[in-house]
């Protein structure tokens, strides 16, 4: 009995801690109200060297909030300031797409002026492989669903600066982007990386 009961709260726990969002809208000209849920990250995925080299974003939101607490805090309006931020784990995924190995030089990324921690970094990458990178944290603002990050890197002689736009996926979207990729190679397709 001891062990469900333990189980149990460590599961209603980790859905406490859960970022996920929720939108609600009301249209007041036809009176319907709708609802958009939002997974809790935040992604991109782009070509940083057209054909060559690939990156997914992911910035995982992190925000800890006691179950329970927070939901009778939030049906009496009373949450504060302090709701509206949260954390950002920032974890990258460089894919090279040829079949020789390649160098990428990372040298800063920033979102609303704080720079991510885990920067300056030089990824070598093994031919048709991927590699993750977890880069660190900064914080980020709760319920955004998109989030700008400028990013700075090198693969050669020549230094970009572009700024990223990572996207709060809907559930629908998850569901579009799994069932298109589905036993497709990734690290041979230019196509998976569309922004």
């Amino acid at each position: 009995m001891r062990v469900p009961l333990i189980l149990c709260f460590v599961i209603s726990l980790v859905a406490g801690c859960s970022t996920s969002m929720q939108e609600t809208r009301y249209d007041s000209k036809t009176g319907v109200t709708s609802t958009t849920k939002y997974a809790p990250y935040f992604q991109t995925r782009t070509l940083l060297v057209s054909d060559k080299i690939g990156l997914d974003l992911i910035v995982d939101v992190e925000k800890k909030v006691m179950p329970g607490l927070y939901q009778l805090q939030q049906s009496l309006g009373a949450l504060g300031p302090g709701d509206l931020n949260a954390t950002g784990l920032f974890t990258a995924y460089v894919t090279n797409l040829t079949n020789e190995p390649l160098s990428l030089n990372v040298s800063a990324m920033t979102h609303q002026r704080q720079s991510v921690p885990g920067l300056p970094v030089v990824v070598n990458l093994m031919p048709n492989a991927y590699k993750k990178i977890v880069l660190g944290r900064i914080g980020v603002f709760s319920y955004a669903t998109k989030l700008e990050v400028e990013i700075v890197y090198c693969a050669g002689s020549e230094t970009v600066t572009r700024t990223l736009k990572l996207r709060r996926l809907t559930p629908e979207d998850i569901e579009r982007e799994i069932s298109a990729w589905k036993g497709h190679n990734i690290t041979k397709s230019p196509a998976f990386f569309p922004d």
